[in-house]
């Protein structure tokens, strides 16, 4: 049920905030459901394809699952969630990079020119370009990113370019990437870019990014 989702993400949040030189929580005995946390992953827009590839991801993590889908150990999903990036499965040595249209013709070139060869001589190297979700070249061997990942770089550009509007799915996403910078940070960073921008400047605070720049991280925006 809802209520007991939220409930039990409650009960997460405040455990894992709470100060470490006091008495555990009560609440951090709380138990979650495969069920349960699927749709928590939903809603924060990793994508989990059915109950088995929850449970293989649970069990890389050793995460105890029980027979009936329950008893998922909050203080360990906890730690899981908000210490590392399992879940999202971003994948190491892959990176997104925003290029002008000149850097981008060069690049087209390159590949055009490097064709049936490595992109770089040694190295295994490949390159793809893209404008927004629509890939318009690669070189040979090029492989996708995973949704995930390719759906959060696509919100961090956004909020590079000081774009103001997301989904919630987008917002969280977003927060996922930028949470390992505190708040003044962020805020100071979107401000002095858009500043340098020639457009209206509207209102941040009353727009679907505020909870980008005003919460740690989006297990805290999921709870609310």
């Amino acid at each position: 049920a809802m209520e007991n989702l939220v409930e039990h993400l409650q009960s997460l949040v405040a455990w894992y905030h709470k100060d470490r030189h006091e008495e555990k929580l009560d609440q951090s005995n709380a138990k979650l459901t495969t069920v349960e946390l699927r749709e928590m992953l939903r809603a924060l827009g990793m994508f989990v394809q059915n109950q088995n590839d929850l449970r293989q991801r649970l069990s890389e993590l050793q995460v105890a699952v029980g027979a009936d889908g329950g008893g998922l150990d909050m203080e360990k999903v906890t730690k899981v969630l908000v210490g590392s990036d399992h879940f999202n499965r971003a994948q190491s040595g892959r990176f997104f990079v925003a290029t002008s249209l000149r850097e981008a013709e060069a690049l087209r070139g390159c590949i055009h020119l490097r064709q049936g060869k490595h992109l770089v001589d040694g190295k295994d190297v490949q390159i793809a370009l893209r404008v927004g979700d629509t890939l318009i070249d690669a070189s040979g061997g090029f492989t996708q990113a995973g949704q995930y990942q390719a759906r959060q770089a696509r919100q961090l550009f956004k909020f590079f370019n000081s774009d103001l509007d997301y989904t919630d799915s987008e917002v969280s996403m977003l927060l996922a990437g930028i949470k390992r910078n505190d708040l003044e940070a962020r805020e100071t960073f979107f401000e002095e870019i858009r500043s340098v921008r020639r457009r209206t400047r509207k209102d941040w605070h009353i727009s679907s990014l505020s909870p980008a720049l005003t919460t740690q991280n989006e297990y805290i925006l999921l709870a609310r």
